[in-house]
């Protein structure tokens, strides 16, 4: 073979590892709902999930892998208006407090649990198309915010 052909395949080979390594990379990431039936219920219209192994990813391929486990999921979701992803820990009941946040307090989030939040998901109907509202929090910091139609 030629020397271009042994370049092509090459070049072919570090793209499929790169696709490869990034996608078992996504698996370690582990989302579990903190009370299932209470999601279901949808009494509030919000959800809480816990979320772990986020860490060392950047905030767009967090987005990316958050926006694609919700479509996956849209059985469970479909008719949440809001999701909470918390940060997962064995320390942290966040069970305690859940409904009476739901209820009370006008942003969803869990009392005493702000500084755990790591991504909130909205969808606003208000307009002519419905969007998705996707925030990513570090150290209780804005650090993603993206609009999807």
């Amino acid at each position: 073979m030629s020397k271009k052909i042994y370049i092509i395949i090459i070049a072919l080979a570090v793209i499929a590892g790169g696709i490869i390594y990034n996608n078992l990379k996504m698996k370690n990431i582990k989302i579990e709902p903190i009370d299932k039936e209470f999601n279901l219920q949808l009494e509030f219209g919000i959800q809480y999930y816990t979320i772990s192994g986020y860490k060392d990813y950047k905030s767009e391929d967090l987005a990316s892998y958050i926006h694609n486990y919700l479509d996956q999921n849209k059985n469970e979701v479909k008719n949440a208006k809001m999701i909470l992803f918390y940060e997962d820990s064995f320390f942290n009941n966040y069970k305690k407090n859940m409904r009476e946040s739901a209820r009370d307090n006008e942003f969803g989030g869990i009392e005493g649990h702000q500084d755990d939040l790591v991504i909130k998901v909205w969808y606003d109907t208000s307009g002519t198309k419905a969007e998705e509202h996707l925030i990513i929090y570090k150290d209780s910091k804005i650090v993603f915010d993206k609009i999807n139609q």
